[in-house]
């Protein structure tokens, strides 16, 4: 889905920090944060100007926003720290513009490097996952959902609320459709412009609620009660931060099994992947087809073995491994059609994850092709 960036000593990859589903308060979040915060900021009035106005994106919403919070008392301030209230209408006017990237930025400067610790342990049961390394990116995403769930809460017009609804479906699933993995956009009118789909039909047009689809999938599943199927892809999209740390661990296996399978002399083993040649043209992509096959043919029937052999040990799970590979096909093939291409980005993400060179990645990516993750077959 997403390529994993390298990272800092304070903060891992921005695309793989979820935003947090919580029910804690701003005053809670800022009770629990600013003891750990330098100078100032410890004050409730100077943190809504430290940490908000540094926080709001540079488009114009972003510079408006920061222009109404400038002209704001003293009073005015400790009352959006302190008030459930004033904060939401707050929210409702701010959300929008807040940017995680900043506010990472902001809280990396302001909160000691021998706090981190304790301050992700205050942390652990409102943050899953949150330590040292993604503490300011983890408070980030933390206050997002804090200043969104208060903003769908607030009095407003529908047209608002639906924008931060879209946005917040938009952020849940990385800009494309959960349902199809084609891109979306946050443009209304546009052909693949998001739409929120309910859930539960009966329900409420609420973030828990429902789920971003393109346009096609929404007339697809509007009306239809498929409640269920539905909240497993929205629990899957929650429970998608803890299985990264899973396929990373999977892949890394599979290519420390590949390199088992290695010794002194090659192991050629007896297999023709017929399957390679009706998902790629031999004539069309000559070299191609050559090394996914060579690839297949030298080492597929013994990593299944070896995977077969695997399975359950130490939660090791290929099942789930195959279903990244295709999600991630799946992902990369709605916006590139070159099969090369297609291949290279899963290369990529599978030595990015699995920490390897590109020889294993591309063994491991080849095995799924033959197992039918990977690529289209040929229509005849």
């Amino acid at each position: 889905m997403i390529l994993q960036k390298q990272v800092s000593q304070n903060a891992t990859n921005r695309d793989q920090v979820r935003p947090t589903a919580t029910k804690m308060t701003f005053k809670e979040f800022y009770r629990k944060l600013s003891p750990y915060l330098k100078g100032t900021y410890k004050s409730a009035p100077d943190f809504v100007d430290g940490i908000f106005i540094k926080s709001a994106s540079t488009n114009d919403d972003g510079k408006g926003i920061t222009a109404t919070i400038e002209k704001c008392s003293k009073r005015e301030k400790q009352r959006i720290v302190q008030d459930e209230r004033a904060f939401a209408r707050f929210s409702r006017k701010y959300a929008p513009s807040f940017d995680v990237e900043l506010c990472t930025d902001v809280l990396d400067e302001v909160i000691p490097d021998p706090s981190l610790e304790k301050l992700a342990g205050d942390f652990e049961s409102d943050v899953p996952g949150i330590n040292f390394s993604n503490c300011s990116e983890k408070l980030a995403y933390l206050l997002k959902g804090i200043l969104e769930d208060a903003a769908e809460r607030s009095p407003g017009s529908k047209a608002q609320k639906e924008n931060i609804l879209r946005q917040r479906l938009n952020d849940e699933s990385h800009g494309e459709c959960p349902l199809c993995h084609k891109e979306i956009t946050m443009i209304q009118g546009k052909q693949n412009s998001l739409t929120p789909l309910l859930i539960d039909q009966s329900g409420e047009m609420a973030f828990e609620n429902c789920l971003a689809s393109c346009p096609d999938c929404y007339r697809s599943f509007e009306g239809k009660d498929e409640r269920e199927k539905l909240q497993r892809i929205k629990d899957a999209l929650a429970n998608e931060e803890g299985e990264e740390d899973s396929i990373n661990e999977s892949l890394e296996k599979a290519v420390g099994l590949l390199g088992k399978l290695r010794g002194d002399e090659p192991v050629m083993l007896e297999y023709q992947g017929v399957k390679v040649e009706q998902k790629i043209p031999p004539k069309k992509n000559t070299y191609f087809y050559k090394k996914v096959l060579e690839n297949v043919t030298r080492y597929f029937p013994a990593l299944r073995s070896a995977f077969q052999a695997e399975e359950g040990k130490d939660g090791w799970s290929f099942q789930g491994l195959a279903e990244f590979m295709r999600r991630n096909y799946l992902a990369i093939a709605s916006k590139e059609t070159d099969q090369e291409k297609i291949f290279d980005g899963l290369v990529q993400i599978v030595m990015e994850k699995a920490g390897c060179q590109r020889t294993p990645a591309e063994i491991i990516v080849s095995y799924f092709v033959q197992d039918c993750e990977v690529f289209h077959e040929i229509s005849q």
